[in-house]
C-alpha cells in the first residue's frame, strides 16, 4: 500500500480513499460515532458504548495502517 500512488477511481482506491475520508470525519467530530454505529440499524442502548468504543478503536487501528498511503486520480 504504501510503496505506490494508489488510483482513485480502483477498487482499493476508492475504499481506501473511503476510509480516509470517514477517519477525518469522525476525528473532526467524534460525538458522531454514537449516530455512526447505529445507522446500519437499532443497537440495545446498554450494548451502545461498547460498540461506540469498538467503532473508535478500529477507526484508529486502521487510520494508523494508512498513514502514508497516498490515493490520487488518474494513477
Amino acid at each position: 500500500l504504501h510503496a505506490n500512488v494508489l488510483d482513485s477511481r480502483s477498487a482499493d482506491g476508492k475504499n481506501i480513499r473511503s476510509f480516509m475520508f470517514a477517519a477525518e470525519n469522525l476525528r473532526r467530530a467524534p460525538a458522531k460515532a454514537r449516530y455512526l454505529v447505529q445507522k446500519p440499524g437499532p443497537l440495545q442502548l446498554e450494548d451502545l458504548d461498547d460498540y461506540v468504543d469498538v467503532y473508535r478503536r478500529g477507526m484508529a487501528e486502521v487510520s494508523k495502517i494508512l498513514r502514508g498511503v497516498r490515493v490520487a486520480h488518474g494513477r
